[in-house]
């Protein structure tokens, strides 16, 4: 017998110490020398090694000797450093800017290469020096190779090798922290806030998402998360069990765990919200997927497709992580809604199945094509529930977004980076294109995709019986615009297809954020990725905080 669904709210917005779970990330700090002597190793990141300015000449010094026996450099290469305090130099090589597909993942790359092999000789306290990138000068020069954004994406980069997983945390704690001092040569104030404030959040999000699907059940990453956001100001939580009359789509997929304890489905809602709510001037809906295992449920995923399925829970944990690094930057325009359904899509007698009728609860209809489509089911209430809130006059500027590992298709079509894709009022704001550009600065690559008259006509109805179909039952539907279609039903569903441009009244904007192929975990030893949280801040947030260049 299923249990009714009972309410949990837990509000906390008292201060407290941001970073003291994660040690590594605190002993970021800037430096003023080459010669600090309270370091034990140097990672030195750039396109080349020689005409490098005087105050690295020791640096380059130590290269051309090390060339005398190996001509051959690269990346986590390790040279002797014997005339300096720290005595190892570890190379980060990004190899020629100037190549037709260069972006900043060469720097993120190059910086988590040496971190690994900082890592493997057990050094605890690096200084990481950014060089000049002598190929970024000239007429067509990156934007992403200058000023601040090369340190902030080789700490991002470094970093990304340094974390530590939580279960490997807890199992052998001896391991953690793996640093006691990370100094970034010649950074400004704003590098090292920025960094740490983006990687605190992407370790947050690496920590729900990568672990595995006991470990973070929807019971326990409410657990996390009260225990990681208790007494945080500038954020209120609440979680509740899944209510099926508010939220019916979401309920289908939990109800085959209703009334298991372990497994039972919640809605997570964090808010974050600047000391003068009168200075807000946007307010952004960020709806999540949670599904932290998906076996497809009756459309059960066969030929191991349900192999690394806990990354399904990756848009909306990145979704937890983003409010970790708002509350630590506290940005002044900006409040932040965050709208999580983490459930579990399970197999057994009260699974839900193919070619059910559901309502959203927007009241549309929709045949159920496929259960293994579970993810659009669980974020639609939310944003329609964003929907209802966004209309109201007090909200100033609302935008809505979803953000989830939905499809299969965006990584046939862009390989592993993310689909971002708007509706008629985000694309008149370049929305998409905004992101993709902010995202290019710090090595978090996104793709545009656009929404198309197919996408919704490919959701209307077969029968008289249905409003939507949930999901494409033509052949070929792992091919047929597999990742845009979904938005488009999403939007249909949400009723929020009555604020497009024809709406002379009020016009919603939304965008939509496909991570599946991005979000990382699908190897024993790929640590998850922190998109989009890199992107979204830098969009949104980092130009609002920048501290003016000085002439």
């Amino acid at each position: 017998m299923r249990l009714l669904a009972a309410l949990f709210v837990c509000v906390l917005t008292v201060g407290i110490q941001v970073g003291a779970s994660f040690l590594d990330l605190e002993a970021i700090s800037p430096v003023t020398s080459i010669d600090a002597p309270e370091y034990d190793s140097i990672l030195f990141i750039n396109d080349a090694f020689t005409g490098l300015p005087p105050e690295l000449a020791p640096i380059e010094a130590a290269i051309v000797e090390y060339q005398m026996l190996n001509q051959s450099l690269s990346s986590g290469m390790v040279v002797p450093f014997l005339t300096h305090p720290d005595k190892t130099l570890i190379l980060g090589l990004t190899g020629s800017l100037k190549k037709d597909y260069a972006d900043s993942r060469l720097i993120h790359d190059a910086a988590a290469k040496a971190a690994k092999t900082l890592k493997s000789l057990s050094l605890r306290k690096p200084n990481l020096i950014v060089g000049e990138f002598k190929t970024n000068l000239g007429q067509d020069r990156h934007p992403w190779a200058q000023g601040i954004w090369p340190q902030i994406t080789a700490i991002l980069g470094a970093f990304h090798e340094i974390y530590v997983p939580l279960e490997v945390r807890e199992a052998h704690p001896e391991v953690y922290p793996r640093i006691d001092k990370f100094g970034v040569y010649n950074a400004k104030t704003d590098v090292i806030k920025f960094a740490k404030a983006i990687e605190e959040g992407a370790y947050i999000h690496r920590d729900l998402c990568a672990s595995d699907q006991e470990r973070m059940t929807p019971p326990r990453i409410e657990e996390y998360i009260k225990e990681h956001f208790q007494q945080v100001d500038g954020l209120t939580f609440t979680s509740e069990k899944i209510n099926k009359t508010a939220y019916p789509m979401i309920d289908a997929v939990n109800r085959v765990v209703e009334g298991v304890p372990e497994y039972e489905g919640r809605v997570v809602k964090m808010t974050y919200t600047p000391a003068d709510a009168n200075g807000v001037t946007e307010t952004h809906y960020l709806i999540g997927k949670g599904v932290t295992y998906d076996s497809g449920g009756l459309s059960i995923k066969v030929n191991n497709g349900m192999r690394w399925m806990r990354k399904d829970t990756c848009g909306a944990t990145s979704i937890v992580g983003l409010m970790r690094t708002l509350q630590m930057l506290r940005p002044p325009h900006l409040q932040v809604h965050g709208r999580l359904g983490f459930v579990r899509n399970g197999v057994g007698s009260e699974a839900y199945a193919v070619d059910e009728i559901i309502p959203s609860r927007a009241g549309v209809r929709s045949r159920i094509g496929s259960t293994d489509a579970e993810g659009r089911n669980v974020m639609v209430d939310l944003l329609a529930e964003a929907v209802e809130e966004a209309v109201k006059p007090e909200v100033k500027a609302p935008h809505l977004f979803t953000i989830a590992t939905l499809t299969g298709h965006v990584g046939s079509s862009f390989g592993h980076l993310p689909a971002v894709l708007d509706n008629g009022p985000a694309r008149s704001g370049k929305t998409a294109q905004k992101i993709r550009d902010a995202g290019a600065l710090v090595a978090d690559v996104a793709q545009v995709s656009s929404l198309r008259r197919e996408d919704y006509e490919n959701c209307y109805p077969i029968t008289e019986y249905e409003d939507l179909q949930q999901r494409n039952t033509h052949p070929g539907t792992v091919f047929y615009r597999g990742h845009q279609y979904p938005a488009a039903w999403m939007i249909m569903s949400s009723k929020l297809d009555r604020y497009g441009n024809d709406n002379e009244e009020m016009k919603i904007p939304y965008t939509h954020l496909d991570i599946s192929s991005a979000a990382g975990v699908k190897r024993p030893d790929e640590t998850a990725t922190a998109t989009p949280i890199p992107m979204l801040i830098t969009n949104y947030v980092l130009p609002k905080l920048m501290t003016p260049e000085k002439p």
